[in-house]
């Protein structure tokens, strides 16, 4: 399962920015180094959430599902939320296949450390999508991996 996302991620990225580091795994959730980016991915037989950190700050919220069926780069309405604090606003995100990312404003860590969903409400031609997805029981160890991936980033 987890090569599968892995993988599914890949589609946006270089071949050459496969996996540098593996940071943590544990069930349903990685954190891994992909060249100049920290990811965490958590994920399901049937959904991901992907939050991404790179060597500038700028953090990003990926997520995947199924469900989903986006045209190429389409700009997707979005609602993102961890728990129930706002993360985007209501954002625009950029939908491609059964992917869709959001950029989100920095200062996720407390967050994520503290949740215990990420939910999303996406407007797709008029029609609404609601993504919940649950973190990981072990989010401190991943936000450990997490911080020592981002360490080496600067």
């Amino acid at each position: 399962m987890f090569r599968r996302w892995l993988c599914a991620c890949a589609v946006l990225m270089p071949i050459k920015t496969m996996a540098d580091t593996v940071w943590w795994r544990t069930s349903r959730a990685a954190v891994l180094q992909l060249s100049n980016v920290c990811s965490l991915f958590v994920y399901n037989a049937d959904q991901a959430a992907i939050i991404t950190w790179n060597a500038s700050g700028a953090e990003s919220v990926a997520l995947q599902d199924r469900r989903f069926r986006f045209e190429t780069n389409a700009r997707i309405a979005v609602v993102l939320r961890i728990d129930s604090t706002p993360i985007s606003g209501d954002a625009i995100g950029t939908g491609t296949r059964n992917i869709l990312t959001v950029p989100v404003q920095p200062n996720l860590d407390d967050l994520l450390l503290n949740g215990s969903t990420v939910n999303a409400r996406i407007v797709v031609d008029g029609e609404v999508i609601e993504f919940n997805m649950e973190l990981n029981e072990k989010m401190a160890v991943l936000m450990t991996a997490v911080g020592k991936c981002r360490t080496v980033l600067k």
